[in-house]
């Protein structure tokens, strides 16, 4: 058996909406056909679809932008930077990977040597794997600390807190030539076996 496809063409249909908009500014599919039947009209009416007008946005709200990016710049991660914040000691080290190891060094010392274990979390053995996150801001000063712990100690989180907080002034970070906020993370271990422990 031999199957035959049959193929049907259509004249082009020219159909307009009920809606029909007067539009100078816009000329539709069919505009060519219409206006060549009527050749009394001085203008066509075609149907067109809505146009959305975007709103300039005044210059005062441009402003106020401008002036939010310029006091709220980025903060960088230590990836980021181009000059990481320096300690004193940290000064004097002249290659990007020596300073990232003496930087690290010296926040690990800060707080091995001032970790206070807090009386009550000694005495009810109280545990904890806390993630401190802070800024070094353009000042060098240690500032927006934020305490993540999964065991929700109180206690044990304002000690981070305190610890964190209590860092020395740096030399802050510096990215393409400019002295710029830098985020940070460093865990703080509350182990009671692991660690000198001085209690409050």
């Amino acid at each position: 058996m031999f199957t035959s496809l049959i193929v049907m063409g259509q004249k082009e249909v020219c159909t307009s909406s009920e809606n029909e908009v007067e539009d100078f500014n816009s000329i539709g599919k069919c505009a060519k056909d219409n206006f060549k039947k009527s050749k009394e009209t001085e203008f066509v009416k075609i149907s067109s679809r809505k146009r959305v007008v975007r709103r300039r946005i005044s210059s005062s709200i441009l402003n106020l932008r401008k002036s939010v990016k310029k006091s709220s710049p980025r903060k960088l991660s230590i990836l980021e930077i181009d000059q990481i914040p320096l300690f004193e000691n940290c000064s004097l080290t002249s290659s990007r990977d020596e300073q990232q190891i003496c930087f690290n060094n010296q926040i690990k010392h800060h707080i091995n040597s001032n970790l206070k274990y807090p009386a009550s979390a000694f005495k009810n053995g109280l545990e904890d794997h806390v993630l401190a996150e802070f800024v070094i801001n353009e000042k060098g000063e240690v500032s927006d600390v934020n305490i993540i712990s999964s065991k929700k100690h109180q206690i044990l989180e304002d000690e981070a807190k305190r610890l964190i907080s209590s860092l020395p002034k740096l030399l802050p970070a510096k990215h393409n030539g400019k002295v710029t906020k830098m985020k940070h993370r460093v865990y703080v271990n509350f182990n009671l076996l692991n660690h000198r422990i001085k209690q409050f």
